[in-house]
């Protein structure tokens, strides 16, 4: 397991089949065998998560901007 990097979603995949972290991880030479799509797709989803984690914090900074905004008078 140590120094594979695996999306979320095969990580909880992976995890949940067993509840052990040693049994069911693949070694990297296994990764190798995984699609190139599969690998885009998992990675598109990281990147889609990140961004909704981004717009998420986003909106939280401005509305506690506003609030503040709305304490100080």
């Amino acid at each position: 397991m140590e120094g594979v990097l695996y999306c979320k979603p095969h990580f909880e995949q992976l995890f949940k089949e067993s509840g052990s972290f040693n049994k069911n991880f693949q070694s990297p030479t296994k990764l190798a065998d995984k699609t190139t799509h599969e690998l885009v797709k998992c990675l598109i989803l990281q990147i889609s998560n990140f961004i909704i984690y981004i717009y998420m914090l986003h909106k939280f900074i401005i509305f506690c901007t506003l609030l503040l905004r709305v304490h100080q008078y």
